[in-house]
């Protein structure tokens, strides 16, 4: 329960500021932390999802990517920037919480300390989930098993 109240909270203010990025007054350009994706972590796979799923997911608060987060809880690790930077979930939440920033100006701040972002050598061994499938994730490198005779 721990993580989805961490989950919910944040990623109430989280979307409240991106959805009003245009409108919003901020000091940090939108380039440097407009966010691309989420990585979670869950049975023993880091994988990412894009933004827009996660957000679709959030509003909508139904679907199989939103039953998969609620029921099965999987650890946030990271929140994807598109400058390609990945920035520690766990930094960026106790940050929301802690800080007077808003969430652009936190991650964007947080892109630039390296204790707070993932190395590209550990990024590159994360997969894209392309779909869920009875309640578990689909990856993009998943294997078809293939179907030699039917008898």
């Amino acid at each position: 329960m721990k993580h989805l109240t961490k989950w919910v909270a944040a990623s109430a203010a989280f979307t409240s500021a991106l959805v009003f990025i245009p409108t919003a007054n901020s000091t940090v350009d939108a380039a440097e932390a407009s966010v691309s994706d989420l990585t979670y972590s869950y049975d023993g796979q880091d994988f990412t999802v894009s933004y827009e799923s996660f957000t679709n997911a959030l509003l909508d608060a139904e679907g199989d990517m939103y039953d998969f987060i609620v029921e099965k809880q999987p650890e946030i690790k990271a929140v994807g920037l598109k400058n390609g930077n990945y920035v520690d979930y766990e930094a960026f939440a106790n940050s929301v919480f802690d800080s007077s920033e808003n969430p652009l100006e936190i991650l964007a701040n947080l892109s630039q300390d390296p204790s707070k972002t993932f190395e590209d050598s550990e990024v590159t061994t994360w997969v894209e989930v392309t779909d869920f499938n009875n309640g578990e994730p689909v990856f993009s490198d998943a294997v078809v098993p293939e179907v030699i005779s039917i008898d």
